[in-house]
């Protein structure tokens, strides 16, 4: 007789899932869990395989921002159901973390980046100079200019002579 059965939780847990998994869900429902010194009713997602997982505040959150508040409207929604390390009371411990297939899908069905266009050639210098100019256009003199005469100025005003 194989006895894992017997050693299996009644919910899933990080070391269920070695790889990734995308699971449907076919019910949310809630469940009553020791939570230190009391008892929290919290919501258990049943998949349409029957397994369970509790969710805690980063799944709901996570699942809820992707398929809205009301429960209801999961039904029939996949995700991918991974097992990661997180920070727990200071230690790196497992969990699973529920992601919304539909983000996954998403990114995956996002059609390629094409790739970039080769630049065009640029023709060479000396082709550009050796082009014919235009007949309309006259080629400059080559002489120079003869500079423009100095400005005259006027003679600056006599101050009278004042003793000091």
């Amino acid at each position: 007789m194989d006895m894992t059965q017997f050693l299996a939780g009644a919910y899933l847990q990080a070391s269920d899932i070695p790889q990734p998994t995308y699971l449907q869900i076919a019910r949310v429902e809630t469940a009553q869990m020791q939570d230190g010194g009391g008892i929290r009713v919290k919501p258990v997602l049943v998949f349409t395989d029957n397994r369970k997982a509790v969710l805690n505040k980063t799944n709901t959150s996570s699942l809820a921002t992707s398929f809205g508040n009301n429960s209801d409207l999961w039904i029939g929604r996949t995700v991918l159901v991974r097992a990661e390390q997180v920070l727990f009371q200071g230690r790196m411990v497992p969990a699973l973390r529920l992601y919304p297939a539909q983000q996954q899908a998403a990114a995956a069905a996002a059609p390629p980046v094409p790739p970039p266009q080769p630049i065009p050639a640029m023709p060479q210098p000396a082709a550009v100079f050796q082009q014919p100019a235009p007949a309309a256009q006259q080629p400059l003199p080559l002489t120079p200019a003869t500079p423009p005469a100095p400005a005259a100025f006027p003679a600056p005003p006599q101050l009278p002579n004042v003793p000091h």
